[in-house]
């Protein structure tokens, strides 16, 4: 069994990428905790909604969108305790505490997998570069996702792209027999995927259907091209944050064009 923290901004509430989190819970027999990130700019008056305040006339004040904001959150959780009891998912979930990103980040100690919502940045701060210092995987999926059919492994010759692939694969072994396409973009005296003997040595224990393939153009563009097709059934699996400043820029890019280019689901450790 395995502990999952469902990253819930409190001035968006993605409901598809809620029922992809039960889903992904009930596969992999996992405790699914809902958390609540504190957002200064969008919910500073505790109501993520506040123009359809004004539509019921009245003033409005802050303690009355804390009140419908709370009411709102109300009815989310019990969706959720619904959904939940329905798939035979365990669940934890509490409205009346939301926490920092700092304290988020202490909690990603105790847990197997981060989900959160690939466009839920808000003013205040990018989930993305933040969560760059979490403990544990984080999985990052689009609105328009639907159950993964393809894996596309975006392979960079590093240990940190390999430990991506790895904790994938623990986290994940329900999904041994998805086809699975593992590639490098070409640097320049590239000839072929660095130490790929091995990499097949341990890939064939761990995926029954994998393709490799060196690509040779600009990173970025050739790994949207690749995984445009149907990308809302496409996970893509990076090691993303490595401890070189340049290297984490680099990566930080990459992925960007992966979540504002497609609706494929972004998969992402450090070392």
């Amino acid at each position: 069994m395995k502990k999952i923290l469902l990253i819930l901004n409190e001035s968006h509430i993605p409901h598809q990428v809620i029922q992809r989190a039960i889903q992904i819970a009930k596969k992999s027999n996992s405790l699914l905790e809902a958390v609540f990130i504190n957002d200064v700019d969008g919910f500073s008056y505790g109501y993520p909604f506040p123009n359809d305040l004004y539509l019921s006339g009245g003033d409005v004040t802050a303690e009355t969108r804390t009140a419908v904001s709370m009411r709102l959150l109300g009815n989310i959780a019990q969706e959720f305790k619904n959904d939940c009891n329905d798939q035979g998912v365990e669940y934890k979930i509490e409205i009346s505490k939301s926490v920092s990103l700092k304290r988020l980040i202490n909690l990603s100690s105790f847990a197997d997998l981060m989900i959160a919502d690939s466009l839920s940045d808000s003013a205040e701060y990018s989930l993305k570069d933040l969560l760059a210092d979490a403990h544990c995987p984080l999985l990052l999926i689009s609105q328009n996702a639907e159950p993964i059919e393809k894996i596309f492994v975006a392979y960079d010759g590093s240990p940190s792209s390999m430990y991506a692939m790895k904790m994938f694969s623990y986290i994940f072994p329900e999904h041994i027999n998805l086809h699975v396409h593992f590639f490098q973009i070409a640097y320049r005296d590239d000839v072929e995927i660095r130490h790929l003997n091995e990499i097949k040595s341990w890939a064939s224990m761990h995926f029954s259907n994998i393709k490799f393939e060196l690509i040779k153009g600009n990173t970025k563009e050739e790994l949207v091209k690749h995984i445009m097709l149907h990308s809302e059934r496409n996970i893509v699996i990076m090691g993303a944050y490595s401890a070189s400043s340049i290297t984490r820029l680099f990566f930080k890019s990459t992925a960007e064009s992966v979540i504002k280019e497609t609706n494929a689901s972004l998969f992402i450790t450090h070392q």
